[in-house]
């Protein structure tokens, strides 16, 4: 494919990440919202008859905490800054950016002297727009709780019988959560996911991530301070706090996505 979709999803290996890749044996860590990015573009372009294999050669970096990731000349459309990565070494003041996850990246972004858009969200927000037969799928509850914790915190619920590997298969999972009554979440995308479909969530402070990409996000939909709960346990068995209405619209992102980069 001329345009690569860059995401997050390296082999689970004990060798140096530098290494890991050579590691064709070992599997990838499927991690659910890093690969959602491809299957936004991917939709994105269907709904337009664009060919995938169509367009230059170039790299799209779109939903996940990658931009520490990005080469000279990339294009952004959506991802964040991680908080647990340095961007020392990065060609940020070469990146063509469209849109980013929210203005804290923004903020960091042009600490290094990049130029970026106040067009904020992550494109998995999209997913009702680009897929409406999930939204049908939401309004049929088949579950009363869905319990998804960040990718390095699985442990801490994975004997909960409402327990949601976030290693999958990822529109199964996504199906898992919209036909949730509720969703108890560290995961960021655990938490987009029950927005983007109007499902209740509670929000677990992570202890395995900074807050930043949280914040990140939560700031990119119209929220500063919002109510987090400090522990599973608690938000499990208490009546806790679920995240206040977003405010977010399509539009803005849609209009922002490189279709151009599909031209020949």
């Amino acid at each position: 494919m001329p345009v690569k979709v860059v995401h997050w999803n390296p082999r689970v290996t004990m060798l140096p990440s530098r290494l890991s890749e050579l590691a064709f044996w070992a599997s990838r860590k499927n991690n659910f919202g890093d690969l959602l990015g491809p299957l936004v573009v991917e939709k994105l372009l269907a709904l337009r008859s664009i060919p995938v294999a169509s367009g230059r050669r170039a790299r799209l970096l779109s939903v996940g905490s990658i931009i520490h990731l990005s080469q000279d000349g990339d294009t952004v459309w959506g991802t964040g800054v991680n908080g647990k990565m340095s961007l020392e070494g990065v060609p940020v003041n070469t990146l063509d950016i469209r849109a980013v996850r929210g203005p804290l990246t923004r903020e960091v972004l042009g600490q290094y002297g990049a130029d970026v858009p106040e067009i904020f969200g992550d494109p998995a927000l999209l997913l009702p727009a680009l897929f409406p037969e999930l939204v049908e799928m939401a309004h049929q509850k088949q579950h009363k709780l869905a319990v998804i914790p960040n990718l390095n915190e699985t442990t801490l619920v994975s004997d909960c019988p409402d327990y949601v590997n976030p290693r999958g298969d990822t529109l199964s999972i996504v199906r898992r959560l919209i036909t949730s009554e509720k969703i108890v979440s560290s995961s960021l995308h655990g938490i987009i996911i029950a927005e983007a479909f109007g499902v209740p969530c509670t929000f677990v402070q992570p202890r395995a991530e900074p807050l930043f990409k949280y914040r990140d996000y939560f700031a990119g939909t119209g929220r500063s301070d919002v109510p987090v709960t400090q522990s599973f346990g608690e938000a499990v068995t208490h009546n806790a706090s679920t995240l206040p209405e977003l405010t977010f619209s399509n539009e803005n992102l849609i209009a922002a996505f490189p279709y151009d980069l599909w031209k020949n």
